[in-house]
């Protein structure tokens, strides 16, 4: 089985090089497509301290993250979900890497043997550097290439995840 493990920013968002207020996060959007396409179970990561909803205030704390080395830490996730085979792994790409709670719960649990399909949303940087990261996070993980979604499309992405899922997963049911 496999499970999609998501963080997902809730607040403003980049739009369309705009500063945008919305609902539900993009990359929990594209988590729920996911879901619908793949029948994987939906796993939360979520820090115990939110990201702010501005999106200014919450670039700043990810750069601060990112420079000071700062893994946020995270509530505890669904045992029973950690021992799927497969986690398809989705993020907003934030300054080009990983966003640091992402980073904590790769630290914090056991990827090894487990295959990994990372997506990330954004506006323009598409995947980053942030595969690489996971692949150095996950040294035992077979990584698989990530697909990258563009926040102001992630409505219409399922056709991406289609042909994604075609070329690097098969459904085990």
């Amino acid at each position: 089985m496999a499970t999609i493990w998501y963080f997902s920013h809730e607040g403003d968002a980049l739009i369309n090089g705009s500063t945008a207020k919305i609902n539900e996060g993009n990359t929990k959007i594209a988590a729920d497509t996911l879901a619908e396409i793949s029948g994987a179970n939906l796993g939360k990561i979520s820090p115990v301290e939110m990201y702010p909803f501005d999106f200014d205030e919450a670039v700043q704390r990810a750069k601060v993250e990112r420079d000071q080395n700062i893994n946020p830490t995270i509530h505890p996730v669904s045992a029973n979900l950690l021992n799927d085979s497969v986690w398809f792994l989705g993020y907003p790409n934030w300054l080009g890497e990983l966003p640091g709670a992402v980073k904590t719960f790769l630290i914090n649990h056991d990827s090894d043997g487990r295959i990994i399909l990372p997506f990330a949303t954004h506006e323009g940087g598409g995947m980053g550097n942030s595969v690489n990261q996971i692949k150095q996070l996950c040294p035992n993980a077979d990584v698989k290439i990530g697909l990258p979604i563009r926040g102001s499309r992630v409505s219409k992405s399922q056709f991406a995840f289609a042909n994604w899922l075609t070329q690097y997963y098969v459904k085990n049911n």
